[in-house]
C-alpha cells in the first residue's frame, strides 16, 4: 500500500497509509472493482484536525505486500515432430500453446490510495498459439 506524498521524504521511499483493519474480503465478496476492503486504510495527512493526521508520523503502519492478488492458472505446452528429409537434412514442426485452457488471469489490484485503489484493471494474455518450422542441415 502507498499513498501520495504528504511530506517529501525523498528518493524512492513512499509514504504508506495507516491500516485500520485486516482489509481482506471473503472470497465471495471479491470482484475486479473491489478486491480488498479499501475502507480498512486511511491516508496520512500533515494537516492538524483532518482525518488521518498523526503527529510526527510520516509512514503509516501498512506493511509492504500485505494484500494478496488473484492467483495465476496457466497451462503451457508444445507439440513437436521431427521429419528426416535426407541423411543430413531434417525439419521440425512445432505447435506451442500458452494459457492453453484460456483461463482469465486477472492482474494485481491497485495499491495506491486514490483512483483505482483496490481495483483490478488488467489481465494477462488470453490463449496464444504459435507454429514454427525449423530446418536443420
Amino acid at each position: 500500500m502507498n499513498q501520495s506524498q504528504a511530506v517529501n521524504i525523498g528518493g524512492e521511499r513512499r509514504s504508506r497509509p495507516n491500516r485500520l483493519a485486516n482489509g481482506t474480503l471473503p472470497e465471495s465478496q471479491r470482484t475486479a472493482d473491489r478486491w480488498f476492503d479499501t475502507s480498512a486504510f486511511v491516508a496520512l495527512t500533515n494537516t492538524p484536525g483532518q482525518a488521518g493526521f498523526f503527529p510526527n508520523q510520516i509512514f503509516g503502519n501498512s506493511g509492504v505486500g500485505i494484500v494478496r492478488g488473484p492467483g495465476l492458472q496457466s497451462l503451457d505446452f508444445n507439440l513437436a515432430k521431427d521429419f528426416s528429409i535426407w541423411e543430413r537434412l531434417t525439419a521440425q514442426f512445432r505447435a506451442e500453446f500458452f494459457n492453453a485452457l484460456n483461463h482469465s488471469n486477472l492482474g494485481v489490484p491497485g495499491v495506491t490510495l486514490g483512483a483505482g485503489f483496490g481495483q483490478i484493471v488488467s489481465a494477462s494474455d488470453a490463449r496464444i498459439i504459435q507454429f514454427g518450422l525449423k530446418v536443420k542441415f
